[in-house]
């Protein structure tokens, strides 16, 4: 009689094409690209970068407001730029206003002891300009004028003397009227011994050359 047993086990496996040798292994498709450990590798790097930018995005600083716009209309003052060790320099003769002149607006603030000869004070108006020493500013009325007198600096026999015009303080005044008056070149003028504080060429007041009076000596 014959063994059916083999074709039996064959038929119960549905055709397995391997047979009875179980040793065999099942082909294999290869595995896709991205479960490949390069992959696997990048999404973590990715991710890295992405929660790199939503917590920077978090953190970044709130914009600037706009800086504001000044008015052009309005002059702004602007600060001494000098005088402000509270020194005093001796200015007497044409050479030290030469000086300070050259110095420009290095010199402006400065305090100088001098010698002036002055006419009368008058009313002096102020142009607008788009900066203004802040010590005139401080002296202007609200017509933009402000005191001042013509004057001659240096004593008398310095050549040659230079024009400048004082601006003299309302707490001044009465002093710089009560000086005593000498003739100077035909022209009376009040003798003045003093404190100014340099301003220098002043656009503000048609770009003459300036000072503020702060103090009146009676040394004479």
């Amino acid at each position: 009689m014959a063994d059916t047993s083999e074709s039996t086990d064959n038929s119960g496996r549905g055709g397995d094409r391997r047979g009875r040798d179980r040793r065999k292994t099942d082909r294999r498709a290869p595995v896709p690209p991205w479960r490949q450990p390069w992959a696997l590798v990048a999404y973590g790097v990715a991710g890295a970068i992405v929660l790199m930018l939503v917590l920077g995005s978090l953190g970044e600083e709130e914009e600037e407001p706009p800086m504001a716009v000044l008015d052009a209309t309005v002059p702004t003052t602007i600060p001494n730029a000098g005088g402000t060790d509270g020194s005093v320099q001796n200015g007497y003769t044409a050479a030290d206003f030469e000086r300070l002149t050259a110095e420009g607006g290095a010199a402006v603030g400065q305090r100088v002891r001098t010698e002036l000869y002055c006419e009368s004070i008058s009313s002096v108006s102020l142009r607008t300009v788009d900066s203004m020493n802040s010590s005139l500013a401080a002296l202007a009325d609200v017509n933009r004028r402000v005191p001042a007198a013509e004057c001659k600096w240096g004593r008398v026999g310095a050549a040659p003397r230079q024009d400048i015009l004082l601006v003299v303080p309302p707490e001044l005044a009465e002093r710089f009227a009560s000086a005593p008056v000498v003739t100077v070149d035909f022209v009376a003028r009040r003798h003045i011994i003093g404190v100014v504080e340099w301003i220098g060429r002043s656009d503000a007041l048609a770009l003459r050359t300036a000072a503020v009076l702060r103090s009146i000596s009676d040394e004479r």
